[in-house]
């Protein structure tokens, strides 16, 4: 389609096509982009695929599932597939994937969840309840990630967010990935967790200097 796309809005004086789509992530190498070939090959030819992961806990483990659909969700693209080994359909991030094996096993499409339902990655995980407030030079990190909805701006320029996340080492490194642009209100728990890992950091670079 967006070749198609692509040779519609191209003029003789405009030598290239007026838009280009790379699915690979910055700083990613050169063979990044073989994953979704494999990936897309592997869901239409029905084909199950071996790979290595690493969980948002830190965890590696060997997968062999059934690749349904890819899914783009929250800036992020994932494989969404009957696990194997756990019997159930799971949601794989596609940059914790390694070692990508298209094996010559082929399945039968299993019926799967309501397109009105929304996997999540670890159906388990918990949520929390945040609010934060951040400062007017985080602004635009604030609009990249969250919709304006629960997006209330000050007079000025600060402003503050109340939504839910699930609890992982992941929302504590994107939190933090902010420095003191922004400051997490509640709950008292993330707080505490945050101050923890932000004294360790300190300590860190501390002992090299």
């Amino acid at each position: 389609v967006i070749d198609k796309l692509g040779s519609t809005f191209k003029n003789k004086e405009q030598s290239t096509s007026w838009i280009n789509i790379d699915f690979t992530p910055w700083g990613s190498d050169i063979n990044e982009n073989n994953k979704f070939n494999d990936i897309k090959n592997s869901i239409l030819s029905r084909k199950v695929i071996n790979f290595e992961y690493i969980s948002s806990y830190g965890e590696a483990s060997k997968r062999h599932i059934e690749p349904v659909k890819l899914w783009f969700k929250g800036r992020g693209w994932y494989i969404y597939g009957y696990c194997i080994d756990k019997k159930d359909f799971r949601l794989f991030k596609i940059t914790r994937m390694k070692n990508i094996l298209i094996t010559d096993r082929t399945f039968i499409f299993r019926k799967t969840v309501s397109s009105k339902d929304k996997p999540q990655e670890n159906q388990s995980m918990s949520l929390i309840d945040l609010t934060f407030k951040f400062k007017k030079s985080a602004l635009y990190r604030v609009y990249d990630d969250f919709d304006s909805d629960i997006i209330k701006i000050n007079p000025d320029g600060s402003g503050e967010v109340n939504l839910s996340l699930p609890v992982d080492e992941w929302i504590y490194g994107y939190l933090l990935s902010f420095g003191d642009g922004i400051e997490v209100l509640k709950p008292a728990s993330l707080r505490e967790v945050l101050k923890d890992k932000a004294d360790k950091i300190s300590a860190a670079y501390k002992e090299k200097l």
